[in-house]
């Protein structure tokens, strides 16, 4: 029995732990005000409806696009007009895409709602067009990929980290990945709040910076906004997506836009 005992403990035992899955690292927090963090109570009021003034970043527009002004009743291409109520407006348009390289640089009126610009958009994507948005205020442009919603949910399941996109509201930003939501000020609220109306483009620069850090292999992000954000907060949103003139944080920028409420006359169904 002794030696039984002896040969019991003496061996080695191989016992194996059992693998354990290596939970993701969390995501940053958006650091708060300097004024909330010092604890005034006088400051952080203010610092509610204050919007940090930053530069506006973009891409030179290109010259090789066709610029293309939407308003209430009508598309301008280049000097050419299309009126919007013509029953065959989008056969018209496609007839004066350039056929050699299809890209245009979009402007609207103040009052153009991305709702508003659905059919234009599905249309320029099925033409396999290169789409500029012009910024408002600066000679900019921003290159984006168009999305439908179809498009988008099937990039949200691609195997690949971050899938970071930006839920563009009227009471801000809200910042998705798929690990999760990033967490600002108020954690019940959106990441990057608006600031007595305005939008607050240096807080999301530095929101999709932390990002780019975390999910450094992330290729693109996405810019989803709601169907009744004008095209200019779409495109002043935009610039919040570089850390330079010309230089962006992610390669790729994605809009998303609503379907539209009629399919364009000749369009693909």
């Amino acid at each position: 029995m002794a030696l039984g005992s002896l040969l019991l403990f003496g061996c080695p035992q191989n016992h194996k732990e059992p693998p354990q899955s290596k939970a993701p690292a969390p995501l940053p927090a958006l650091e708060p005000d300097r004024a909330v963090a010092d604890g005034s109570t006088e400051n952080a009021r203010e610092a509610l409806f204050r919007v940090e003034a930053v530069p506006v970043w973009g891409d030179v527009s290109p010259s090789s696009a066709q610029p293309f002004y939407v308003e209430a009743g009508a598309i301008s291409v280049g000097k050419k007009t299309v009126s919007r109520l013509a029953p065959d407006w989008s056969a018209q348009v496609r007839g004066l895409l350039s056929t050699r390289q299809c890209a245009v640089l979009l402007d609207s009126d103040p009052e153009r709602y991305l709702a508003d610009l659905a059919e234009l958009l599905g249309l320029l994507a099925t033409a396999g067009c290169d789409v500029w948005i012009r910024h408002p205020d600066a000679p900019l442009a921003f290159k984006v990929t168009l999305r439908d919603n179809l498009q988008f949910e099937r990039w949200l399941v691609e195997p690949q980290a971050g899938k970071i996109r930006v839920i563009q509201r009227a009471d801000g930003f809200e910042i998705q990945t798929n690990i999760g939501k990033m967490a600002g000020a108020d954690p019940n609220g959106p990441t990057v709040p608006t600031r007595s109306g305005k939008l607050d483009v240096g807080r999301l620069r530095r929101a999709l910076e932390k990002l780019k850090e975390r999910f450094s292999d992330a290729p693109d992000s996405c810019l989803v906004p709601s169907y009744g954000m004008e095209l200019a907060s779409i495109a002043r949103a935009l610039s919040g997506y570089y850390r330079a003139e010309g230089k962006r944080i992610f390669n790729e920028l994605c809009l998303v836009y609503p379907p539209a409420a009629r399919p364009a006359s000749g369009a693909d169904r």
